[in-house]
């Protein structure tokens, strides 16, 4: 071998070095931007899965039958109607006794009567 043969080997060498690591650090490049563009698509996945799961669960409530404390509500709710119509009712028996129930009934029949 000669003194020549050494660094021209040297620089075939140093070359391909240059070549792998310039090929290396593009393929690093590439995977970097691809990562990037798997995780902005993943973001907007879950983005889109996030609306729709709101707007499910949004449904859902919709949906739901009423709690037993919401039925409680309606129940007394309607007990107290119940407690005021029957007193209106007792109202109205102790007056139809009296004249103006009497004039107020006959009014009623002269009217339905006599048209």
């Amino acid at each position: 071998m000669t003194d020549e043969s050494k660094p021209q080997r040297a620089s075939r060498a140093d070359a391909v070095r240059t070549a792998v690591d310039q090929a290396f650090h593009a393929g690093q490049a590439q995977v970097t931007r691809e990562r990037e563009r798997a995780q902005r698509q993943a973001e907007g996945v879950i983005g889109d899965l996030a609306q729709i799961a709101t707007r499910a669960r949004e449904t859902l409530d919709e949906l739901r039958p009423s709690s037993g404390e919401d039925v409680r509500a309606l129940r007394e709710a309607v007990l107290a109607l119940e407690r005021r119509v029957t007193a209106l009712e007792r109202e109205g028996s102790k007056g139809s006794g009296s004249k103006e129930g009497s004039a107020a009934k006959g009014k009623s029949a002269k009217g339905s009567s006599g048209g």
